[in-house]
């Protein structure tokens, strides 16, 4: 499947994969732009573009920017150090699991 950019219509990437979250990796892989704007009114899963100028172009006509979906990315992006470090406290117990576990099939 052919993969082109949203706005421009410029050839992406080709891929034998039918997930969108899937083809969003491998688009963002290939140095392109993958989004996936739910929070302001688009729910029809990812967009792909070539440059964030075809991006801002997409966004300005499909999106409306709404204070529900501001609210909701400023919460986000409030989170995300909380949430790295509950990850890297998980990392660290998994790391610790498996130092014991180690430690236990040498005796």
């Amino acid at each position: 499947m052919e993969v082109k950019c949203e706005q421009c219509g410029k050839h992406l990437i080709d891929t034998e994969k039918e997930s969108k979250g899937s083809i969003a990796v491998e688009v963002r892989e290939a140095g392109f732009i993958s989004k996936l704007p739910i929070f302001f009114g688009v729910t029809d899963g990812f967009h792909f573009f070539c440059c964030k100028d075809c991006w801002n172009e997409w966004f300005k006509v499909h999106c409306k920017h709404t204070e529900k979906g501001d609210e909701a990315l400023a919460k986000i992006k409030e989170d995300i150090p909380k949430m790295a470090e509950h990850c890297a406290r998980v990392a660290s117990g998994l790391q610790s699991a498996f130092e014991q576990l180690k430690q236990k099939r040498k005796i």
